[in-house]
């Protein structure tokens, strides 16, 4: 069983009236945005893979040395 102070609680909060508005198109502004930061990034990272490769297995070689001794 709820309790009066409870119910009247949940009541208010579910059917108050909300008075905001919300763009549609918040979505799209993102997207916008985020596109061609994403699209940057992939085409730097396809374009320095080799580099990047090589410095990874630069770092492992030198921790494996260090291991090792």
């Amino acid at each position: 069983m709820m309790h009066l102070p409870l119910a009247s609680l949940t009541a208010n909060l579910l059917y108050a009236p909300v008075y905001a508005y919300i763009d549609p198109n918040t979505a799209g502004i993102i997207s916008q945005i985020l596109t061609p930061l994403l699209i940057t990034a992939g085409m730097c990272v396809t374009f320095l893979r080799k580099r990047i490769v090589a410095l990874f297995s630069g770092i492992a070689r030198l921790l494996r040395r260090q291991a090792d001794a």
